[in-house]
């Protein structure tokens, strides 16, 4: 079985008799969408990566048969198999992260047109928040991807470039493993690729480089492990408006609830989230896309057939 689009209680029934090598989520959350007029990706100009992913999903489906070409080379031994899994693992995550996305624009409708209060911000954010958080998790396996890649060719380039690893097949040992900011020694690291996979570290590299990177990067630094600003519609505390800001620049200051400031440091700030969810996604799923050009050209080159006697 191959793509699959579930939605609808029908097509959701005969989801439980099949097994396919891909699904999109139309939604996240659980409960009927009848009376709801579902945000197509193509109207949110996500569809693309839709499509990516799922040629990512198909990578994955060759694991068997590029590992029977590798039988002979103890080398290799699971690798194959471990890079056909990262090729599903990446695909997935990007999947869910388009399945926030239409929950984050029905949010939105629905808090436009006043279906939902406005605190429902609070929802849309942490949407996005996770797709954000997300797109980092397949970002870093997009780095993993590409330096497993190079293993298949060379484990010496790897090992040189990343001291005391030994990138071992699914591993679960930290130590084993490289995150998206390394992309830097990923490039150096396969720079010497006679296979060309030097061109798809270029491309992890450009995306951690990217201003679309950065501007993930410093919203995840601050609101995963910083003071995250609670979200407009409540009475929060403002950096810039604390009793001492209030103090020194009005010279008095009050108490009661009609004296408190209007919480404003978190205006717009879900729409700022969102919209960094979305185009970090959209450069992964470009970067997914090369990644995927240079393996689809370079495969051939790292499957090592046995030399027969003689040769």
């Amino acid at each position: 079985m191959s793509e699959q689009d579930v939605s609808g209680s029908t097509q959701a029934a005969d989801f439980e008799n099949i097994t396919p090598s891909s699904v999109f989520l139309p939604r996240l959350a659980a409960g009927p969408d009848n009376d709801l007029h579902l945000p197509k990706l193509n109207d949110l100009g996500l569809d693309w990566i839709r499509i990516e992913a799922w040629e990512w999903q198909g990578l994955r489906q060759w694991a068997d048969w590029w590992e029977m070409h590798a039988m002979h080379d103890a080398s290799q031994e699971r690798r194959w198999a471990e890079l056909c899994w990262l090729f599903g693992s990446t695909a997935e995550v990007v999947l869910l992260c388009l399945s926030a996305s239409v929950e984050v624009e029905l949010l939105r409708r629905a808090v436009e047109t006043n279906k939902l209060p406005t605190i429902y911000g609070m929802s849309r954010r942490w949407f996005g928040e996770k797709t954000a958080d997300s797109v980092i998790s397949a970002g870093d396996k997009l780095a993993n991807t590409v330096l497993r890649m190079l293993l298949l060719e060379d484990v010496t380039l790897a090992t040189a470039a990343f001291t005391g690893k030994a990138f071992i097949p699914f591993t679960d040992d930290k130590r084993n493993w490289i995150s998206i900011r390394d992309a830097s020694k990923l490039s150096a690291a396969c720079g010497s690729s006679a296979a060309g996979f030097g061109t798809a570290a270029e491309v992890v590299l450009t995306l951690w480089q990217s201003d679309d990177w950065r501007r993930l990067t410093k919203l995840r630094d601050i609101d995963y492990h910083r003071g995250r600003r609670e979200t407009a519609g409540v009475t929060g505390v403002a950096p810039d408006n604390t009793l001492w800001d209030r103090m020194k620049r009005d010279g008095q200051v009050g108490f009661g609830r009609e004296m408190l400031p209007t919480y404003t440091f978190a205006d717009g700030y879900t729409d700022e989230v969102c919209d960094v969810a979305t185009k970090s996604l959209k450069a992964l799923g470009a970067a997914m896309a090369e990644v995927r050009g240079v393996w689809d050209a370079s495969a051939g080159n790292v499957v090592r057939r046995p030399r027969r006697a003689g040769q």
